[in-house]
């Protein structure tokens, strides 16, 4: 008994080490991942309109790559230990295109092409037939005239009606101008009244609708302005609160870490560049001033005021790390004010 206890409990001994080994060959690949830098290096030169570029993004000790290439197209390349799995540019297209077929045939002629007997001889063969029929067609016309109404009329004489007109005149009506002007006009003024009143009424409802039109977008910058003020006093009560005025210090450091971790290590960059307009320009360097403390080392600014231009050179390379950047993210949910934010966000109070 004392041997098959020994016996099971080597085993499960053996057990507990099997799973412990593969549990740390999993946080050892974790953190191989987790911490294994992302390297990235920038290389491109701008002159006049000659433009060119090379971007390279390794991760994984070179196991995976990635690289970009702009000389006279864009070409895109992926590989895992160092054999190309994925391509995009002019080679990968050129591969794949096929040589567009002609719509004829080696034996058929092309469209407008004459063939063995001419355009003007085929011209003819149409045109026979219909020069042809003509005289026959007017051979059997002659043979066969076809009665004119003339004749009918002269076969059958009618007595004619202006005759028994002459004989029995009736006189006529004489209606004057001076007679049905009157008439007219005292049709035509009721209508003219009529109409005045219809443009009156038409012009009425219009006021009417542009008032009603008018006093919705006044009901309506009324309510949105309301709305407005109501996040604004939201936003104040949200910023005096002093475990607000925490997370958010709590917040802009993190950020401005993750911000040092992307930004590049070693290089330098030079870039000379302007605007024609004035104001663009100084919103332009105005965003430029807030990253330009970061950047310092590695980059050059020339602006160049009145004219549009953009040049320069850049040879810049850097690295990050998913580990670091993912625990300045769990630091920031460890506050217990930004969960709250979090969970009334996700689930809002109905």
């Amino acid at each position: 008994m004392i041997k098959v206890i020994g016996i099971l409990l080597l085993i499960l001994k053996i057990i507990w080490w099997i799973l412990l080994g593969i549990l740390g060959l999993i946080l050892g690949i974790l953190l191989f991942v987790l911490f294994s830098a992302v390297r990235y290096r920038i290389d491109g030169r701008k002159d006049g309109d000659a433009f060119g570029g090379t971007v390279r993004v390794t991760w994984l000790l070179w196991i995976l790559s990635v690289q970009a290439v702009y000389r006279d197209g864009l070409d895109v390349a992926v590989k895992v230990f160092g054999r190309t799995v994925w391509r995009l540019g002019e080679d990968g297209a050129s591969e794949s295109e096929e040589p567009e077929e002609s719509g004829t045939g080696p034996d058929e002629p092309e469209k407008g092409s004459a063939g063995p007997d001419g355009p003007d001889e085929l011209a003819e063969d149409f045109a026979a037939p219909s020069e042809k029929s003509r005289p026959e067609l007017s051979a059997e016309s002659s043979e066969n005239p076809q009665p004119e109404s003339s004749g009918k009329s002269s076969g059958n004489p009618q007595p004619e009606a202006s005759g028994k007109a002459s004989e029995n005149p009736q006189p006529e009506a004489f209606a004057g101008p001076e007679k049905e002007e009157p008439s007219r006009e005292k049709l035509r003024f009721p209508e003219k009244i009529r109409a005045f009143f219809e443009k009156l009424k038409f012009s009425f409802q219009s006021i009417c609708g542009k008032l009603e039109q008018t006093k919705e977008k006044a009901d309506g910058i009324q309510t949105k302005a309301s709305e407005l003020l109501e996040k604004w006093e939201v936003l104040q009560d949200y910023l005096h609160n002093p475990a607000n005025q925490k997370s958010a210090r709590l917040i802009f450091r993190q950020l401005k870490k993750i911000l040092c971790c992307l930004l590049p290590k070693k290089g330098h960059a030079d870039i000379t560049f302007g605007l024609e307009d004035p104001y663009q320009m100084g919103q332009v360097l105005s965003a430029a001033s807030m990253a330009y403390p970061f950047v310092h080392r590695v980059l050059d600014l020339h602006p160049v005021f009145g004219e549009k231009i953009l040049e320069g050179e850049i040879h810049v390379r850097g690295h990050l790390r998913l580990g670091i950047i993912l625990g300045y993210v769990l630091r920031l949910l460890l506050d217990g004010n930004i969960r709250k934010q979090l969970w009334r966000k996700i689930h809002p109070a109905p």
